[in-house]
Formats: C-alpha cells, structure tokens, sequence
C-alpha cells in the first residue's frame, strides 16, 4: 500500500515522507531475519527522508518518528558490539494524530 502511494508521488511533495515510510518498514523486514547493516542502512535513509519534514505531516508526528529511528539505530549498534539478539517483534506501531 506504502508503494503504491509512493509511486503516485515520487515527483510530488510527498515523495521523500512515503519513501521513508518504506525504508522504516524495510528497516524491521531485515531485523526479522537478522540483518544487522542492511536495517541500520534503511534506519538512516528513512531519518534523512523525514529531515526536510516537520510537526505533522499527514497527521504522522515527524519528531516522533526520527526520535524512534534514533533509538532503533542505538539498538542496531549495541547489538552490533554485543552479538546480541533484537526481536523485530517489539516493532513499533506508528499512529496518526486524529
């Protein structure tokens, strides 16, 4: 669904926020099978899309959401030095202000 939205803007203003979207949910597509790199990689491609975004944007609070990748790429990285496992089952869930 993300993509297809996506694809309708990629020339629009919306194009970076729907690809960051995409990236975040890639980015825990790749913690489930382990992929330590390839998530802190999506991890920050997703921040750097929202960047040039602020307050809300289609009702999604964007210091939320960079504040969350931020503490997700913390745990990349310590489990990184650790070895240490990260449950993709404790994904956020991102909701939309009313």
């Amino acid at each position: 669904m993300l993509e297809s939205l996506w694809l309708g803007q990629r020339q629009g203003p919306n194009a970076a926020f729907y690809q960051s979207l995409i990236q975040l949910a890639g980015a825990f597509v790749h913690l489930q099978k382990g992929r330590l790199g390839p998530a802190a990689a999506l991890f920050r491609l997703a921040d750097a899309n929202l960047a040039g975004y602020a307050g809300l944007h289609d009702r999604l609070d964007i210091a939320s959401v960079r504040s969350l990748i931020g503490e997700w790429l913390m745990k990349v990285k310590g489990a990184e030095k650790t070895a240490g496992p990260i449950l993709a089952a404790e994904a956020p869930e991102l909701h939309l202000t009313p």
